[in-house]
């Protein structure tokens, strides 16, 4: 991206006053700010009976490229058991996270969470409760509450 035109250019008086002159002003060229994330997920079902899904395991891996910071690489994993109670857990990585001197934000890491989730009805409705940490430097750290309601549809 560039910038180009005549709202760059001003008249401009010189140091002995007579007369003026327009001048044009130089410009950087300008970064955009940009954000991409790449992730993916795998899970693990941890039951030995095949007819049952009761226990699961997801493991996970997120790539964050940031436009203006170091990039950054997340590992999680989530337990989850018979689709209602789910425990998460965490950590991401950042160039200089482990020093407080350079680390780029107050996020220093580690990550964890949980939620339970109510089936409402036969029509695949749920609500959930979600709570979730995230460790900082200062502070004592975030703690986030959600709610979520699921529409589902009858079949």
């Amino acid at each position: 991206m560039q910038h180009s035109g005549d709202g760059l250019s001003y008249k401009a008086i010189l140091d002995n006053g007579t007369f003026s002159k327009t001048v044009q002003v130089k410009v950087d060229n300008i970064k955009l700010p940009a954000l991409l994330n790449i992730a993916a997920s795998y899970d693990v079902k941890l039951d030995a009976d095949p007819n049952q899904y009761d226990n699961k395991l997801t493991l996970g891996f997120g790539f964050t490229n940031f436009a203006f910071s170091a990039n950054q690489l997340t590992l999680a994993a989530e337990y989850s058991y018979k689709e209602f109670l789910s425990l998460r857990a965490g950590f991401a990585y950042q160039e200089g996270i482990m020093n407080e001197e350079t680390r780029p934000s107050a996020f220093t890491g580690p990550m964890a969470g949980l939620s339970y989730d109510w089936k409402m009805g036969e029509d695949g409705n749920t609500v959930s409760l979600d709570y979730s940490y995230r460790a900082t430097n200062p502070f004592n750290g975030v703690h986030s509450f959600g709610v979520r309601i699921g529409l589902g549809t009858a079949e």
